[in-house]
């Protein structure tokens, strides 16, 4: 627990309400929030140890092509969007408005994603709906889906069919382990469309897609950031969050978070800056701020780190999806996004970003980029000239859930609401959240579970 030795006021610098740490999506949602409290919260500080404001959502500027990391998509309708309204004309793909997603299979053929019922099923045999069929009732007779993630998707759609679609491997890759050491939890908050379209309702509905022509429902707009990068997307919210008083520090190394007599706590700066606040509220990883605080970190509360891939490409790429996931059994690369199907082509070249998880072996972005071309070729996708631009190496880029991680994270979460220190987000709360949408409704629903005030 921080200390709280005499003294430690008197050494304070700078006097804060609330200091926000972290300045992603979630760090950015609460410091609109608690800003808007006024005096209920204090005089807000928002601090990032990153150089630029936004989190991982960082993108890269390489040789005139504009290469992205973390979140490329985003609705119109995000509630993040409710707290700066003035990003939204910002955003591009304002006309066009929708993407597309595909994938390829263990077959090394392309498919829809994440899944094709008629190909994948009917379109094998008149057997293999049987030998699904059969698999998917094992699963639920003789599995728990509670024990986890992968039995959580044999419980449902039968091991034969998580085999052959190539879900299995995917969810290997994602995390880096094998999914029989990954929680449920993940499987229950993350991979819900599994179980909703595995039961009679949402097989039926299936079905009648296929067999009904009918107009699609009318979905918000996917947006994707500026061309010039997050920044001057990210700037605009932070000059916004300014205009209403609220300070931002960018570059602000942690090195101690303490306990502060009768006034909440110090937090010290590597530059030797003390910092006094009432309250902390934290959206960095867990294993950031337990240490800090001088508190053990649990074994389990282990985060992915991400090698992303630049690269360019001449000619015909052989296929017309923006996004591309990679279900085979093959390679470490996880997802491919198309930059120049909104940006437009750089020196005649389309260019894209690939995502690898890192696993400690042949992690050297030429042996990925190698691997990559080599399953690509094999599908018949990008013929022509492909260049490895660059490349972008990602610590702490989302939880890993092994068993047990779940139980850790909230133990741990716990321990820090006990000395006044709230925790959440992505990275703050151990929780895979795939869309600022999830990261901003989290933010508000946690900051309203508990008001602004000293701890």
């Amino acid at each position: 627990m921080p200390g709280t030795g005499d003294g430690v006021r008197d050494s304070c610098t700078n006097t804060w309400g609330t200091i926000v740490l972290g300045a992603g999506t979630s760090g950015l949602t609460a410091g609109s929030i608690l800003t808007a409290r006024g005096r209920a919260a204090g005089p807000v500080l928002l601090l990032d140890e990153y150089p630029e404001i936004g989190g991982n959502h960082t993108s890269v500027a390489i040789n005139g092509y504009s290469f992205d990391i973390g979140s490329f998509f985003f609705s119109e309708n995000s509630p993040f969007l409710a707290h700066f309204p003035d990003l939204l004309p910002r955003y591009e793909n304002q006309d066009h408005g929708t993407y597309s997603v595909a994938r390829i299979t263990p077959k090394i053929k392309l498919a829809a994603y994440p899944a094709d019922f008629k190909n994948d099923v009917f379109g094998q045999g008149i057997t293999m709906p049987l030998r699904y069929l059969g698999s998917a009732l094992y699963g639920r007779i003789f599995l728990d889906e509670n024990r986890s993630a992968e039995d959580f998707a044999c419980y449902w759609i039968g091991e034969r069919f998580f085999r052959d679609s190539g879900l299995r491997f995917y969810m290997e890759r994602l995390f880096g382990e094998n999914p029989a050491g990954i929680e449920s939890c993940f499987a229950h908050k993350r991979m819900r469309w599994v179980k909703r379209n595995a039961q009679i309702g949402g097989l039926l509905k299936t079905l009648a897609r296929h067999a009904v022509q009918h107009s699609p429902k009318p979905r918000s707009r996917q947006l994707v950031r500026p061309r010039a990068g997050f920044p001057s997307l990210y700037n605009v919210a932070a000059d916004r969050l300014k205009a209403q008083g609220t300070e931002i520090r960018l570059g602000a190394k942690l090195t101690r978070i303490s306990g502060c007599a009768g006034s909440g706590f110090q937090i010290e700066l590597e530059d030797g800056t003390g910092l006094a606040c009432r309250q902390i509220v934290s959206t960095i990883p867990l294993s950031r701020t337990l240490p800090l605080c001088g508190l053990p970190t649990p074994d389990q509360l282990r985060a992915a780190s991400l090698l992303t891939l630049f690269i360019s490409t001449s000619g015909d790429r052989g296929f017309a999806a923006n996004v591309l996931f990679n279900f085979s059994e093959e390679g470490q690369w996880k997802r491919l996004t198309m930059h120049s199907d909104f940006y437009g082509k750089v020196h005649g070249r389309e260019y894209f970003s690939v995502e690898c998880i890192m696993n400690g072996t042949g992690d050297a972005p030429a042996a990925r980029f190698g691997e990559f071309k080599m399953l690509v070729r094999k599908a018949g996708l990008f013929p022509g000239d492909l260049r490895l631009e660059g490349h972008r190496i990602t610590d702490n880029a989302y939880p890993v859930y092994r068993q047990g991680a779940t139980a850790a994270a909230e133990a741990a979460i716990a321990q820090l609401r006990r000395i006044g220190i709230l925790s959440f987000g992505r990275q703050g709360g151990f929780d895979y959240q795939p869309t600022s949408v999830i990261s901003t409704i989290e933010a508000k629903r946690q900051l309203n579970a508990r008001p602004a005030g000293p701890p």
